[in-house]
């Protein structure tokens, strides 16, 4: 409160000018405070028993000091229920704001749970497509090299050819026996002439029968009689000259066929029931190596 306010206050209670004219404003101040407080004029305040105060009148302990302490007390009380009353009111608006961000908080995690989820299992079947993908890459390859491999060993094999059911004789060399293909099966039985062979092997002869595998049923090509010879020609040519003959072994001992692959005798040996049935049923069925027609169609198994 200004001095100007409080000569006012002073002069509506009934003092006279002179006596707070001499006063500093801290002075006057301090006088409306008292008198005012005397006469009742602020209902917080303490009721004196003298009607009329000056300064010097005031009791030692109610010092200017202690009155400006005082309202820096009551502006700090003010400002906090202040404070509390804008904090409460700010709450009021904001508080369902913050619950709606808590529940989309939570939504959003379990959003990002499923998500979660959701990408583990991609995850999982993208490695199983990878690893399907990887198993089926690597099993061309096999195939293809294992194709590479056949095809090449057909090459090596390309003029071979194998006679069977050509008995054993007593001091049987590798090149009586030539001489003895060359002249009692090539020329004398199948009349071919003109072709170079090379070498005639006689095939080690297989086991027989064990009487184990006798009595278990167990299934076993039986022993050869005469072991087979594997024929070498010089060349491709000569080979199939001699296979194109070998009709002319039909009512004789003697066979003879291509030198397969091993997996050229595994297609034979998979394909050999049909070959059977067919036969058995009278219809025509031949072999083109490991190639199976029946009436003139080839068989895939």
């Amino acid at each position: 409160m200004g001095k100007k306010a409080c000569k006012e206050l002073l002069q509506e209670w009934g003092f006279d000018e002179q006596d707070y004219k001499s006063l500093d404003a801290e002075s006057v101040r301090v006088l409306v405070l008292k008198t005012g407080c005397t006469l009742g004029k602020f209902s917080d305040g303490p009721v004196l028993g003298t009607p009329e105060v000056t300064a010097s009148a005031l009791p030692p302990a109610v010092t200017p000091e202690f009155l400006s302490a005082l309202a820096d007390k009551l502006v700090g009380l003010l400002e906090a229920r202040l404070t509390e009353s804008i904090t409460s009111k700010v709450m009021e608006q904001v508080q369902p704001k913050l619950d709606s961000l808590q529940q989309q908080l939570k939504q959003q995690q379990q959003v990002n749970t499923r998500l979660q989820a959701e990408l583990s299992q991609v995850s999982k079947q993208t490695v199983n497509t990878r690893m399907e993908a990887e198993l089926s890459r690597v099993s061309k390859q096999v195939t293809l090299l294992g194709s590479h491999a056949d095809s090449q060993e057909r090459k090596d094999r390309s003029a071979k050819a194998r006679l069977t059911n050509l008995p054993v004789q007593d001091g049987e060399t590798p090149a009586t026996l030539l001489t003895r293909v060359q002249t009692e099966v090539v020329q004398g039985q199948m009349k071919v002439a003109g072709v170079q062979l090379i070498s005639a092997t006689r095939q080690e002869q297989r086991a027989p029968r064990s009487y184990a595998a006798a009595t278990t049923g167990e299934k076993q090509a039986p022993a050869d009689r005469h072991p087979a010879i594997l024929l070498e020609f010089a060349s491709p040519a000569d080979r199939l000259q001699v296979l194109k003959a070998r009709r002319q072994l039909q009512g004789t001992k003697y066979g003879l066929q291509e030198d397969m692959t091993p997996l050229q005798q595994a297609r034979k040996r998979a394909a050999w029931p049909v070959f059977k049935e067919a036969k058995a049923a009278g219809k025509k069925a031949y072999w083109r190596a490991d190639k199976l027609f029946v009436e003139g169609v080839e068989h895939h198994p």
